[in-house]
């Protein structure tokens, strides 16, 4: 065989090759598709824009925050550290908080012996659904029940019953209360939201009612830190 049709063979062989190497992955791990509805996918890319916005507001803040500590004195440093401490406790739900709010009631639609039916529950889904629509609207500070809801909360099904920070929610009828810096826009966000639709096909009412002095316990709970240790001086 002459050079050049080796050369082309071989390059023939390879090409070949790789095409049935692509071939066979591409149906041994076929692409999973996106089933999510477009009222998923939008409510997914508002908690994500949420989300960047507080990303952006804390960056700006702590950058702030690093330019006063560093044109400070010692004993003003310390004041500066303080404080940014106790934000970061309040921030994270280990302080009570107080402050103009909403309570939201959740309870059954239509009694039981109206409809026939059981009297019905508040599932996980729609509960995650009514946080990440109040976190979108604006609020600072959720408590459902006796159960402060902070970054690490959560909130899954077991055995048919909704548990938050690993307790049982309690029977219907069920309070929520938030705390936000702009509680009339808030108000004004949920009467007009489609949430409530959401939970009145499930036989759910949710009202809100607007408050001048709300008080919001802390988690109650213990935080484990991972990945994280204590500094030791001149380790």
């Amino acid at each position: 065989m002459k050079p050049q049709s080796l050369i082309v063979f071989t390059l023939s062989t390879l090409i070949l090759g790789f095409m049935l190497a692509v071939q066979f992955q591409t149906v041994k791990n076929p692409v999973e598709r996106d089933t999510r509805n477009m009222w998923e996918l939008r409510e997914a890319l508002e908690k994500e824009k949420q989300q960047q916005m507080q990303l952006n507001n804390k960056i700006e803040e702590y950058e702030l925050l690093l330019d006063e500590y560093q044109q400070n004195s010692d004993k003003q440093k310390m004041m500066t550290m303080e404080e940014a401490l106790q934000k970061l406790q309040r921030d994270a739900g280990l302080t009570t908080v107080a402050g103009k709010g909403i309570i939201l009631q959740i309870e059954p639609l239509f009694q039981e012996e109206l409809i026939g039916e059981q009297v019905p529950t508040l599932g996980p889904d729609l509960l995650m659904r009514l946080i990440n629509q109040l976190n979108t609207f604006g609020t600072n500070h959720i408590v459902i029940g006796n159960n402060r809801i902070i970054s690490r909360t959560a909130i899954r099904d077991v055995d048919g019953t909704t548990f938050i920070n690993n307790r049982p929610l309690q029977e219907l009828p069920i309070e929520i209360k938030v705390i936000s810096d702009d509680v009339s826009k808030l108000y004004d966000q949920l009467k007009g939201s489609k949430i409530i639709d959401e939970f009145a096909k499930d036989n759910l009412a949710l009202t809100p009612e607007l408050k001048n002095q709300i008080y919001l316990e802390p988690y109650d709970r213990k935080i484990t830190v991972q990945y994280m240790e204590q500094f030791k001086e001149g380790s």
